[in-house]
């Protein structure tokens, strides 16, 4: 027999279905921190929350990376990155996994529409509002174009490339002395950027070359479109105050209501719905391959950078938006 996984938004198994007659086998419902509430099983199936695998002897899902027990939400090993990923090393998804989920155990991810929807929680005078017809549409323009456009709603200032450094520590030393030059706008912002660093415009010299003593990049001579046309071009992430990168993975143009044009970009190639993901320092920075080869993020990038820019204070966060503690 042939059955069919159905899953919500957030990967979790919400019913299985008979692929033969066409009825539903077995169905399940779950807690935010995704205890079974509901179980109607038929047959005997061992992938649910999440789609990982869950054991039926003890309750835990395994994430590849360690255990999560859903009965307390939380995992029963420390974060394999430590404090990287925050003070709670064995929290999972912020603690709210209604609107973020941890697909590994490391990095955690919402949808475009969660995220446009904390974002004007902590920027109340951008709300979506038939008065506000100048912030709000451009943030939710900006987000819709994925990484780039992330890092641009969180600074208020389209990307530049003229305070790049090498290492993240080298651009932590210039912020200092670059708070001067931001004058009345907000001290400067930290985004990173992952890129191919090959052959430049001139077909001879790098994309980006750093200055040995400072680290300062030079990105005069970058082909930001010099990929084929498959390959992924560039990765931006706008560097949080904790610490965390948050970057988005594609402009986002799905076709929900069918008519066969993007809902954002008419004009432009219908896409999946796009996400938002939220990473730890040490997952979106340096790695290296058993060959010895240096990668960043998830991919074979060979290059990156830690940039700085002068925010415009209208896109700071409100510092009361949060509910305050009582």
């Amino acid at each position: 027999m042939v059955f069919n996984y159905i899953a919500d938004g957030n990967k979790n198994i919400t019913q299985l279905i008979d692929m033969s007659s066409g009825s539903i086998a077995n169905r399940y419902d779950y807690s935010p921190f995704g205890q079974l509430i509901a179980d109607v099983e038929t047959v005997e199936n061992p992938f649910k929350f999440s789609s990982e695998y869950a054991e039926k002897e003890t309750g835990l899902i395994y994430y590849n990376y360690r255990y999560y027990n859903p009965s307390t939400g939380k995992w029963l090993k420390r974060d394999p990155i430590q404090e990287k990923g925050g003070e709670n090393i064995y929290g999972n998804s912020y603690n709210n996994p209604i609107v973020f989920y941890d697909i590994l155990g490391l990095r955690t991810e919402m949808s475009l529409e969660d995220y446009l929807k904390k974002y004007f929680d902590a920027h109340p005078k951008f709300k979506e509002n038939p008065g506000n017809i100048i912030y709000a549409p451009w943030v939710r323009k900006q987000i819709n174009r994925g990484c780039v456009g992330v890092v641009c709603a969180n600074t208020g200032v389209i990307e530049n490339h003229d305070n790049c450094y090498k290492t993240k520590q080298q651009a932590t030393d210039a912020q200092g002395e670059m708070k001067n030059k931001c004058k009345d706008k907000v001290c400067p912002k930290m985004f990173s950027v992952h890129f191919w660093n090959d052959k430049g415009k001139d077909g001879i010299n790098p994309d980006v070359t750093f200055d040995p003593k400072t680290g300062k990049a030079d990105f005069s001579n970058w082909d930001k479109e010099g990929m084929d046309e498959d390959s992924i071009k560039f990765d931006y992430g706008y560097v949080n105050p904790d610490g965390t990168i948050t970057s988005g993975n594609h402009y986002n143009n799905p076709d929900k209501n069918g008519d066969g044009v993007g809902d954002n970009y008419p004009k432009e190639d219908i896409t999946e719905e796009g996400r938002i993901y939220i990473w730890t320092e040490d997952e979106w920075g340096e790695h290296k391959g058993k060959d010895g080869s240096v990668y960043y993020g998830n991919t074979n990038f060979n290059g990156q950078a830690w940039c700085l820019v002068c925010g415009d204070k209208n896109f700071e966060p409100e510092k009361d938006s949060k509910p305050k503690k009582k």
